[in-house]
């Protein structure tokens, strides 16, 4: 069984004609090492003086060296213990839409993704979910975003998710800030941010789970709207989109659509 750990955000996209960006997503995490990664990621984060229920992800104040190296152990720690990322972002500059929507399918196209990579690979899998608004036990708002896809028709299977998503406060789990980290840094680079987070990027991006092709895009990271496609290329350095279920795709840049000769 696969451990689901959630989270979200919002920023505001940099390059040209970009609106507020929508992300939604977080980390696979093998039953067999849960224990062993928090663990881990306890002992790194008190190394760097990071204790009690401060967060990980954003930086406070600004991405600082010590928090810059202490994501680097994290992540390393991460695929040593084979986590996968899955991330969805929706770009309001190109799709409007209320934040709420947004998220809705932001939550449904990152759950899509954990179910067929657990039905590939005939596994299982929980959903925890946390977030940027810090929900409490009952009623997190990511959650219900989860519950609502599991149980409606954008999930291809439903089945591998076991129970509606369980929610978690996001400053009492390390494996949470995590998932934040892996969204964030992942976040920052779709958008556009020039600095310590580009490096970090080169870390996240081997977590991404991949498609039968190799392939990041569409596979663990969905941009949507759909006409975004170019972006797979210039953040992930693709340049081949393979659609999914179908035997076909598109090379990359893709004229006239956004960002066809630079991002």
């Amino acid at each position: 069984m696969d451990i689901f750990f959630a989270s979200d955000m919002c920023i505001d996209g940099l390059r040209e004609g970009m609106g507020q960006l929508t992300c939604v997503g977080g980390v696979l995490v093998p039953e067999e090492s849960l224990g062993a990664l928090e663990k881990n990621i306890k002992a790194v984060c008190e190394s760097h003086g990071v204790t009690g229920q401060r967060d990980l992800w954003p930086p406070q104040g600004g991405m600082s060296w010590d928090i810059d190296v202490c994501c680097s152990q994290i992540l390393a720690h991460a695929a040593e213990h084979g986590v996968r990322g899955v991330v969805a972002l929706w770009d309001g500059g190109h799709a409007k839409t209320d934040a709420c929507e947004a998220r809705n399918e932001c939550a449904t196209c990152a759950l899509d993704l954990v179910a067929r990579s657990l039905d590939e690979r005939q596994h299982y899998g929980l959903v925890v979910a946390g977030g940027a608004e810090g929900p409490e036990a009952e009623d997190g708002a990511l959650r219900t975003c989860f519950r609502a896809a599991r149980d409606g028709e954008g999930c291809s299977h439903p089945e591998r998710i076991l129970l509606d998503a369980l929610a978690a406060r996001f400053e009492y789990v390390r494996l949470l800030q995590l998932a934040g980290i892996v969204v964030g840094v992942t976040a920052c680079e779709v958008a556009g941010v020039i600095g310590d987070t580009n490096r970090l990027f080169q870390e996240v991006k081997p977590l991404l789970l991949r498609n039968k092709a190799g392939l990041v895009g569409g596979a663990g990271l969905r941009i949507f709207p759909n006409e975004e496609i170019n972006l797979y290329k210039w953040v992930l350095g693709e340049t081949y989109f393979s659609r999914i279920d179908r035997a076909s795709g598109w090379f990359l840049p893709r004229a006239h659509f956004p960002w066809d000769a630079h991002g």
